[in-house]
């Protein structure tokens, strides 16, 4: 079969996408970091466009990550602008523009990078519903520095690749030709890369901030499901085209590890007190019960049990399809016993793998199971045909005993490989002096306004005279109008009681006038701005002198 005419029916999961909101919230660098700014400094302007710069360029690349409908290049380019710029917050003030940020960011003596505190949300610790929005609530979301920052978004660009891979290869309901497969596979290896890169040079300086999906588990678990999803479309297409069997027994054997591995580490990080799952490696009889336990994900919460039901899904999958294939193997290497056998356990392994998809379908978020039908449906009829070829062909040619064990398994092959992922250079054209500017021994005394992104740092002001006389005025005529109104209603009330239609028209009537008198009194007061009502300040900062101390600024 020509490679134009392959159509590869498979079934991936679209990950959540970290940088949706409300789990990226948007930050205003020049809010957060325009306080520290030394008035009268020469180059004060230039490094406040450099702030609005940064604040842009976060939020062009969160906007292209909120949803996989973005071009692939498009994200590319926005991560190398932002990170090209943010790594000059997190390079020391003694340091010089050429400085490079490899093996690892210099973070030891950052002194700018700890004056942003930002917010990004667990994107596999979330559910759905009223009880995941009161967990949410109670819970601490993990705020960090400029580092963290750049971690989040580096795995927000990790999951965004690996969902866009997803969306690639299942858009189609005819299945996806070579062009998207190979798309999809370039993807699912450059987003193993990048988490590869973030767990190598980044997560080991967060410390406590490293929590959550950062943590290195999670990692290792992303880590191993992208190059399970990228070697299991090498696997679907190897079937399509044909290839030697002994070649997709190993591939699939190798997919089947990954996928365990993968549960293996998520359960580390998010379940460590579940009890280990009996038949959590491939080469294990899987068991046919439907507990939550025996599906391995009892205890756990949020987008976690939905991607660890997958993960076990997905292995046994592909576990059945390398029993069936070393099945084939055996069967042309005149071993019919042992390829009845590894037949039989192909089509068990893939009775549990049909349990354990249902059990998938139902978990929030309820996704169509059109792909996933489609792609067990193309399963089970290669495994239900391979084990009838095997009876057949041993009861009429070989008529070998059935042995009671299963015969020794193949090796293991992997022809998948991360793609290595290097940060962008700093931005060349961004002068290091500007970063003189910046004061880091203000008062602990200090506390910024909170702002919204977007709209400009106003500094608190004292209300005037003319403010305070607007509302001597407004508000005892406010309360004399409203008195007034509450003699009116009982005067009304006989006539109201005995005489319905004439006392609720004069009620009306009342109400009218008493609106348009107090409206010049309601004016006043709102133009006063109500002085003796302090303005809303972020006391975010007046937990402890010791944040302040390091220089971290909150932002919204």
């Amino acid at each position: 079969m020509s490679a134009d005419a392959i159509r590869v029916n498979a079934h991936a999961l679209a990950l959540v996408l970290k940088a949706a909101e409300p789990r990226a919230p948007l930050v205003d660098y020049h809010a957060a970091l325009g306080p520290l700014l030394v008035k009268g400094h020469p180059q004060i302007a230039e490094t406040r466009a450099f702030l609005g710069d940064l604040t842009e360029c976060r939020r062009n690349l969160l906007s292209a990550l909120r949803t996989t409908d973005s071009d692939a290049k498009a994200v590319d380019a926005s991560l190398a602008a932002y990170l090209s710029k943010l790594q000059h917050l997190i390079r020391p003030l003694e340091g010089h523009g050429t400085q490079s940020p490899e093996p690892g960011p210099p973070w030891a003596d950052a002194g700018v990078a700890a004056a942003v505190s930002v917010e990004w949300r667990h994107a596999l610790n979330e559910g759905a519903g009223a009880e995941a929005r009161m967990a949410r609530a109670d819970a601490a979301q993990p705020r960090g520095d400029v580092r963290f920052e750049m971690a989040s978004v580096l795995l927000s660009v990790a999951m965004w690749k690996a969902s866009k891979a997803a969306a690639v290869v299942c858009g189609m309901a005819t299945g996806a030709d070579n062009s998207l497969v190979a798309q999809a596979h370039q993807l699912y290896r450059e987003a193993a890369g990048v988490v590869q890169h973030l767990s190598d040079k980044h997560v080991e300086g967060l410390g406590a901030q490293k929590a959550g999906d950062l943590d290195e588990n999670i990692l290792a678990g992303l880590y191993k499901f992208m190059l399970a999803e990228a070697e299991s479309l090498t696997v679907l297409r190897a079937i399509e085209k044909g290839n030697v069997s002994s070649l997709i027994a190993g591939l699939a054997l190798d997919v089947s590890q990954l996928y365990a591995q993968a549960f293996e580490s998520v359960q580390q990080a998010v379940a460590p007190t579940v009890q280990a799952l009996q038949d959590s490696a491939p080469h294990r009889r899987a068991h046919s019960r439907t507990s939550s336990q025996d599906m391995g994900v009892k205890g756990w919460t949020g987008y976690c049990r939905k991607f660890g039901s997958y993960l076990r899904y997905k292995a046994a999958c592909f576990k059945s399809c390398m029993l069936a294939y070393h099945a084939l193997d055996r069967m042309q290497a005149t071993q019919g016993g042992d390829a009845v056998r590894l037949s039989q356990e192909a089509d068990q392994i893939l009775r549990t793998a049909a349990i354990l998809g249902r059990e998938y379908d139902g978990l929030p978020p309820n996704a169509s199971d059109y792909q996933r039908q489609t792609f067990a449906f193309h399963l089970s009829d290669r495994v239900t045909k391979i084990e009838a070829q095997c009876q057949k062909d041993n009861v009429s040619v070989y008529m070998q005993n059935v042995p009671d064990t299963l015969p020794e398994l193949p090796e293991a092959k992997q022809l998948v490989s991360a793609i290595d992922y290097s940060l962008p250079p700093p931005e060349p054209s961004i002068d290091y002096s500007l970063f003189s500017c910046f004061d880091l021994t203000q008062s602990s005394e200090h506390v910024v306004d909170v702002v919204e992104e977007g709209k400009p740092v106003v500094e608190k002001q004292e209300g005037a005279w003319w403010r305070w006389l607007l509302a001597a005025f407004a508000i005892p005529f406010l309360v004399v109008a409203s008195v007034l109104g509450m003699l009116v209603w009982i005067i009304l009330l006989p006539v109201k009681l005995f005489c319905c239609p004439l006392g609720f028209a004069a009620q009306l009537m009342w109400d009218i006038t008493e609106w348009v008198i107090k409206a010049p009194a309601r004016v006043a007061l709102w133009a006063s701005g109500k002085p003796w009502k302090p303005e809303k300040r972020d006391v975010r900062n007046l937990e402890s002198t010791r944040s302040l101390t390091m220089g971290q600024i909150p932002s919204s």
